[in-house]
């Protein structure tokens, strides 16, 4: 907005004072009315809308204080500028709350009345944006906010009251339009990214937010089009905030994109609380692993009666507290958002024989036979083996668990086409006791273990298919259930492979038995 396109109406009793103001207003290009009263003021504001008015504090029949509460400054667009000859804190206070810009002293510095000119003029013509940029942005906001729909209708074109509702808020809300530019920044976002919102409305997201971390990180977003991210942004005492950042393409009436509005949850405490909840699993794990071995040792010195009951029963006890330790260790590798996968060739019917051989003390116990049955032309393939082998051994102890006493366990191994693409799956099927259908859908949450009245006839806590689908995710793969209650279940899980090695085929239909 030029000088030229502002209007600003000078209130002064005194006919030399508000001549010389708007002499020198006019200098600076500015279009220039004048009154001599609050009266003459309020008449001339019925036919004209200037953007700033500069009005005398002390005016006979109406003073300047009376004609600020008149006019009501909050519910129009253009800012007021109060000047006086005779400094009153109490006058001043009255200013500020009826919604004046400044407070200013006579007899005025021209270069200092200038100064403050522009700074109301620049307020007025960040309110004019905020109000044009509000007005394309309120339907998607209304979607985005539950608390605003309530209240959208009447705060429409009423920036005042609509920065009242967003800035109650819990989340953090930002909004720019499709050039990047800071259309919108409520309380909460203000707090976490340390800027008012008047200071930068109108300035590009990249050079307005300071931290040039935080700066990064939604600059980044913004090339992603919509999604939800974890935002990490250090915070003012000191540490790290985390925040759950969700971010939304605002789409104008042709469909192409108009801005984005992003909303921040604070998630520090709920991550803090995972953080400390792995730490102790961990913890805990490796102060089990110690005890435990120390009594495995000496019962395997006991001589005389170690095929006596209490002796395997003992052994037995060790064995699954071990196991125990084993899965906790897992979860807590598991659980840490920072895990990378390391792939590297492997035979996958190697790694598959000998995660039965491991077992093969559960399935002797069950007089369960595990059968291996691999149809693989080529089992040397690039992957992780530790995450692997974790997603089969879950899935193989979770068959030979629930299946009946003398039952059998069929592993297949098949490189099923997929568009190209080189895959491997491996199946896992039993004939016991199935899976119901309300189960089904909480299967693979951690520490659940199908029915509770499951929990009495089996061990466990319910964390091996909970480890078997965060492997499988890790690979890039995914999982899938066929079950019948009391006939059995077969889950199939499904990876891409990398530098698959052709081998022999001797392999094919290579079946092996455990017992």
């Amino acid at each position: 907005m030029m000088n030229e396109d502002c209007t600003i109406l000078v209130v002064d009793d005194s006919i030399e004072s508000c001549r010389m103001v708007a002499e020198v207003l006019k200098a600076e290009k500015y279009v220039v009315e004048t009154a001599n009263n609050g009266k003459e003021a309020l008449l001339k504001l019925e036919t004209m809308v200037p953007d700033l008015l500069l009005i005398d504090v002390v005016m006979p029949e109406m003073d300047g204080l009376e004609l600020l509460n008149e006019i009501n400054v909050n519910e129009h667009e253009y800012e007021v500028i109060m000047m006086t000859g005779h400094e009153s804190l109490q006058d001043a206070k009255k200013a500020m709350e009826y919604g004046a810009f400044s407070y200013v002293a006579k007899p005025l510095e021209w270069e200092e009345l200038i100064g403050y000119v522009k700074k109301a003029l620049n307020m007025v013509r960040i309110k004019k944006e905020r109000l044009r940029r509000l007005a394309v942005l309120e339907n998607e906001i209304q979607k985005r906010n539950d608390e605003l729909q309530m209240n959208v209708k009447i705060l429409e074109g009423q920036s005042t009251r609509l920065d009242a509702v967003i800035n109650s808020m819990e989340e953090g809300l930002l909004a720019i339009d499709d050039q990047d530019r800071i259309v919108l920044m409520n309380a909460r976002a203000e707090k976490i990214f340390g800027i008012q919102f008047g200071e930068c409305a109108g300035e590009l997201l990249a050079s307005a937010i300071k931290d040039p971390y935080a700066s990064f990180q939604l600059v980044s977003f913004i090339g992603s089009t919509t999604g939800e991210f974890t935002m990490t942004l250090p915070a003012p005492g000191g540490g790290v905030r985390h925040y759950h950042l969700n971010a939304q393409e605002v789409r104008g009436e042709k469909g192409a994109c108009i801005g984005r509005v992003f909303t921040l949850l604070d998630q520090t405490d709920k991550i803090n609380a995972e953080q400390m909840r792995t730490s102790f699993l961990s913890t805990m794990a490796h102060e089990l692993r110690t005890p435990i071995t120390i009594i495995m040792n000496y019962l395997t010195l006991i001589k005389g009666v170690e095929n006596s009951e209490a002796v395997r029963d003992m052994k037995s006890a060790c064995y699954w507290i071990d196991g125990l330790v084993g899965k906790l260790l897992s979860l807590t590798w598991l659980s840490d958002s920072s895990i990378s996968v390391k792939r590297s060739s492997i035979d996958i019917a190697e790694l598959a024989h000998l995660t039965v051989e491991k077992l093969n003390k559960d399935a002797a116990e069950k007089k369960v036979t595990v059968i291996i049955d691999n149809s693989l032309r080529s089992p040397v393939v690039s992957t992780d083996p530790k995450l692997l082998g974790i997603a089969l051994a879950g899935l193989l102890e979770n068959a030979i668990k629930f299946s009946k006493d003398g039952g059998s366990v069929r592993l297949k191994l098949e490189a099923p086409p997929e568009n190209g693409s080189s895959i491997v799956s491996l199946s896992v099927i039993d004939h016991g006791i199935g899976i119901s259908e309300r189960v089904k859908d909480r299967l693979f949450e951690n520490f659940t273990q199908g029915e509770d009245h499951m929990t009495r006839h089996y061990h466990g806590v319910g964390i091996g298919l909970y480890l078997v689908k965060r492997a499988v995710e890790l690979l890039d793969g995914r999982i899938d259930v066929a079950s019948t209650e009391g006939e059995g279940s077969c889950f199939t899980v499904t990876i891409p492979v990398m530098d698959v090695a052709v081998t022999s085929s001797e392999r094919v239909n290579d079946v092996y038995m455990a017992t």
